[in-house]
């Protein structure tokens, strides 16, 4: 038996069409395949150099052993003036760390215990001396957040505060007796970034 070549001529046009399509699809197949083999091994090649993070260290020191307090249990209303002159609570916010901090200092709210009723914020004044500065006077009402202060403190640094309470003798009336004032004071830190 005789074998026929096969004529590619012998073909009708839509034929060669079909043959040249399918030729172009294995070849560009073989690119896809050759690019993303080539791909694959440059991504997937180890470099020879590490990369190393150490993280800093915050840590800030709340220090209130000085054994100073603050009592408004049976006060009468003073002046500004007696006021920046009673016996004020002294506390440092220390920097123990190796990164640069930021803080606040809160003075919240503390629960009472029954029988007792808060007392308004509008009639208790306060001074906050930072590390030895000129005092000022304000109403503890107009806090916002209640924050009392806030700053940055270098590595090693150290914040002494004094703060004083009192009841406002300008502001004070009958709405404002037999009730109680607590508060206790809150900081937070967080780092520094650049």
């Amino acid at each position: 038996m005789k074998k026929d070549k096969f004529d590619f001529r012998s073909l009708d046009l839509s034929d060669k069409k079909q043959i040249k399509m399918l030729a172009l699809v294995i070849v560009m197949t073989c690119i896809v395949l050759i690019g993303t083999s080539y791909a694959w091994f440059v991504v997937s090649r180890e470099g020879g150099k590490q990369v190393s993070v150490v993280a800093g260290t915050l840590d800030l020191s709340y220090d209130d052993s000085t054994g100073n307090t603050i009592t408004l249990v049976d006060q009468v209303p003073i002046s500004d003036e007696d006021g920046l002159t009673s016996t004020g609570y002294t506390f440092e916010i220390r920097n123990t760390g190796n990164i640069e901090t930021e803080y606040s200092i809160y003075l919240d709210n503390v629960d009472l215990v029954s029988g007792e009723v808060r007392l308004d914020d509008q009639y208790v004044k306060y001074s906050l001396t930072k590390n030895n500065a000129t005092p000022s006077v304000s109403l503890v009402n107009g806090l916002t957040n209640g924050v009392l202060d806030s700053g940055k403190l270098g590595v090693g640094s150290t914040n002494t505060y004094t703060l004083r309470v009192w009841l406002d003798e300008n502001n004070f009336n009958s709405d404002a007796t037999n009730k109680t004032f607590k508060k206790t004071l809150r900081v937070e830190a967080s780092q520094v970034t650049k």
